[in-house]
């Protein structure tokens, strides 16, 4: 083999380990996500860049008082940021975490707060057009006065 192809050869074996090819798995810090000033509820922060999914949503109220919101939401992200927003924003408006999982990639949080219970799961999405994050949050009330969703 000729010395030009030789070095050629060494360039590119150099370029690929310089340019991390030996490295498709390294974890990466998830990204700041912050807080849109408004969101559907004063209490429930939303991320910048997610809206609600109407057709995938319910609440009902009675008043000021809720009895019962699923709301879903879409935007972009990382699931895993989109969770430590949670975990971080919710204690600052008196939610208190009572656990947090993980199952599959589907992340729960589940919170109470006063009289209310508060489910959120993320997980991201794939369609045809777009992937993205999707945010599911489920407030009940804990007294037995709460509606019964429809289903």
């Amino acid at each position: 083999m000729s010395s030009l192809k030789l070095s050629l050869w060494a360039c590119c074996l150099v370029g690929l380990v310089v340019s991390g090819c030996g490295e498709p798995n390294k974890p990466t810090t998830p990204q700041r996500v912050i807080p849109q000033e408004r969101a559907f509820f004063s209490d429930v922060p939303l991320p910048v860049g997610f809206n609600i999914n109407d057709r995938a949503s319910e609440d009902r109220m009675s008043g000021e008082r809720r009895i019962y919101v699923r709301h879903v939401y879409e935007g972009r992200g990382e699931a895993y940021a989109i969770r430590s927003f949670y975990l971080e924003q919710m204690p600052q408006y008196q939610w208190q975490v009572v656990s947090v999982g993980n199952t599959g990639g589907m992340h729960t949080i589940r919170l109470t707060k006063e009289r209310e219970s508060c489910t959120i799961t993320v997980s991201a999405f794939t369609t045809r057009w777009r992937d993205g994050v999707r945010v599911e949050i489920l407030i009940t009330q804990e007294s037995g006065a709460a509606a019964t969703p429809r289903k």
